[in-house]
């Protein structure tokens, strides 16, 4: 998924699924937003993301903690 689509920020392995068992996660590609205080904030995303809702999100995210 990374070398795929170029991914250039960084990924978070969970290679002894730690989180998958915390987060109750699937082992799909999702996409986690995680807010400055270091706690999920909103809903994940399952699968691909497009760069509109991306950076829908992002700037949600950005303004609630500013």
């Amino acid at each position: 998924f990374v070398d795929k689509y170029n991914i250039t920020y960084p990924i978070v392995r969970d290679e002894r699924e730690v989180l998958v068992e915390r987060l109750s996660a699937d082992p799909l590609p999702q996409t986690f937003f995680v807010g400055r205080d270091g706690r999920l904030a909103g809903d994940e995303v399952l699968g691909e993301i497009n760069a509109e809702e991306l950076t829908a999100r992002l700037d949600d995210l950005l303004e609630e903690t500013t």
